[in-house]
C-alpha cells in the first residue's frame, strides 16, 4: 500500500505541472476567465493525468505550482 502524501509535489511531476502551464499558455489567459477557459481544463487534465487521476496530489500540484498566475 502507497504511503500518505507519497509522490505527493514530486519535483520531477511538479516540473511537469510547471512547464505544461506554461505551454499550455495558461498563464496567459484573463484571470478573471481562468477557470472558464479551455485551457485551464486541458492543463487540469493533463495534471490529473500525471498523478494517475489521483484527484488530491493532483490538486496539490496545481495549487503550488513555483511559478506565479
Amino acid at each position: 500500500m502507497q504511503k500518505l502524501g507519497e509522490g505527493v509535489l514530486n519535483p520531477d511531476k511538479q516540473s511537469k505541472v510547471n512547464t505544461l502551464f506554461k505551454s499550455l499558455k495558461v498563464n496567459q489567459v484573463n484571470s478573471a476567465l481562468l477557470f472558464s477557459s479551455g485551457r485551464f481544463d486541458e492543463w487540469t487534465q493533463a495534471v490529473l493525468k500525471i498523478y494517475k487521476n489521483r484527484q488530491w496530489p493532483a490538486e496539490e500540484a496545481m495549487f503550488t505550482m513555483s511559478s506565479p498566475l
